[in-house]
């Protein structure tokens, strides 16, 4: 319920956002104000941190990146194919969502945003959103919980199927290796281009963002890139990050052969062990959309955890246009990538 001093704002201090993503409970690190400044700088998006403050304190915060695609402004948190699992709301107290919504609903009439979408972070009642025309669906992902767990039992939590994957890989030989410097890019883009090739499509995510994600995040050592190498060739890579004891599986790429000598299956069992070393109580799996992978994170012993999906569009000419713009995204990329030029969604943030 809003109170009469609740005041919504566009909060310009780094600081003090980040100090309330650090106090709500469902604070991560896709709404920390290192993370935002990386999808701008990466995707050319604008960023907008709307905050609700109360008796001169902030309480809650909706992190929102705005694109200009034609005639139309789209906001989201995130917004579609920024490489970024799961934004959305982040409030002190439960009840302070309502108002931050609200503010939400007037910053769209102001900026006259044709088209709005918010991943939750974690479960929440949407009953608020459900006379405002907002269609829910939903969104998934796997969570493994690492608190107070030792090595051992993890690892009778895996799947049969698991367990035998990863030995496969360490009688093989494979090697995973920590990734050091931006050194790992040039095989990882490869990786990547390969995986999407099956689909005709170049990778949705620019060097940019690798680029600026190593600057940020590796000198905290928050950062793990490793590699897996088979006969001396790199046959499987996979990004993750820890933050506020939560790891994130952010990315991962691989070939046929890296696949054959199950080195997808080491890099998780890598991964795991270093955050339990690190006393991290839960890792994210980020995403179970896609049936082939959520079967293969699934066999890591994690629980489905529903995100919701609020979409609305103002029109029915924003709905037909953002849904031929993502059709079309593939092959403007494409296009792009051959000539070497910006696309053009890519390239304009909203005023």
């Amino acid at each position: 319920m809003c109170d009469v001093s609740d005041v919504a704002t566009a909060v310009t201090d780094p600081d003090a956002w980040d100090a309330l993503v650090a106090a709500a409970p469902d604070g991560e690190v896709f709404h920390t104000s290192a993370w935002l400044d990386l999808l701008e700088r990466a995707f050319r998006v604008r960023s907008v941190r709307l905050g609700l403050v109360r008796s001169g304190r902030l309480v809650a915060g909706l992190p929102l990146l705005l694109r200009r695609i034609g005639p139309f402004v789209v906001a989201g948190s995130p917004l579609y194919n920024v490489a970024t699992p799961q934004m959305g709301p982040i409030c002190q107290q439960p009840e302070d969502f309502e108002a931050l919504w609200m503010a939400f609903e007037a910053l769209q009439a102001r900026r006259r945003v044709a088209f709005a979408e918010v991943i939750f972070g974690s479960p929440r009642a949407t009953r608020v959103l459900d006379p405002l025309g907002y269609v829910i669906e939903p969104s998934r992902t796997l969570i493994l919980d690492l608190a107070g767990r030792t090595p051992d039992d993890v690892w009778r939590g895996f799947e049969g199927r698991c367990r035998t994957a990863i030995r496969k890989a360490e009688r093989l030989g494979v090697a995973v290796s920590l990734a050091t410097d931006l050194s790992f890019l040039p095989d990882y883009r490869a990786l990547a281009q390969l995986v999407y090739s099956k689909s005709r499509r170049p990778p949705p995510t620019p060097d940019a963002f690798y680029q600026i994600l190593w600057q940020r995040f590796a000198p905290t050592g928050a950062l793990r890139v490793l590699t897996a190498r088979y006969h001396g060739e790199t046959v499987a890579a996979a990004i993750f990050l820890a933050h506020a004891g939560r790891f994130y599986y952010l990315d991962g790429v691989s070939n046929a052969q890296g696949n054959q000598v199950c080195a997808n299956n080491l890099l998780q069992w890598e991964a795991l062990q270093w955050a339990l070393a690190e006393r991290l109580h839960t890792y994210d799996m980020v995403g179970a959309g896609i049936a082939s992978i959520a079967r293969f994170k699934a066999s890591f012993g994690g629980v489905v955890v529903e995100r919701p999906m609020a979409r609305r569009a103002r029109s029915l000419a924003a709905r037909v246009a953002l849904r031929v713009v993502r059709r079309a995204l593939p092959l403007v990329r494409r296009a792009a990538l051959r000539w070497g030029v910006r696309t053009p969604v890519t390239a304009r943030g909203a005023a």
